[in-house]
């Protein structure tokens, strides 16, 4: 069977996706992870998982708390929720967002660059 999306992502990491493509983050966010503690095999896959994300035609799920494709593979995450979940909602939200919809990366790209203009850091 046919999923309907091909990226999981929670609010939070909808703001790393914008770290990501708009300020070539991949060595931002391997060295905030690094730093932070997390391990090379979780670092691995958040940024496999931003690039399958930012694919032309990708599309992605909104999630709430660790039911994404980045907190699968978490290191930090306590059973059923995530340390960081302050926000999640909050960044949904606001960027008009619903979760457990599903939009196109170009259309999430496009929210995330007008709600946060890149000279934001």
């Amino acid at each position: 069977m046919k999923k309907d999306h091909d990226v999981i992502l929670r609010g939070h990491h909808l703001k790393l996706l914008r770290t990501f493509y708009f300020l070539n983050g991949e060595e931002r966010i391997r060295k905030a992870m690094t730093e932070n503690g997390y391990s090379e095999e979780n670092t691995d896959n958040t940024i496999n998982v931003l690039k399958r994300a930012v694919e032309l035609g990708a599309r992605v799920k909104i999630a709430e708390n660790i039911d994404d494709d980045i907190c699968s593979k978490c290191d930090h995450k306590i059973p059923e929720r995530c340390i960081l979940i302050r926000g999640d909602m909050w960044i949904i939200g606001y960027l008009g967002f619903e979760v457990g919809e599903i939009y196109s990366s170009k259309y999430i790209l496009e929210r995330l660059d007008k709600k946060y203009p890149r000279n934001q850091n």
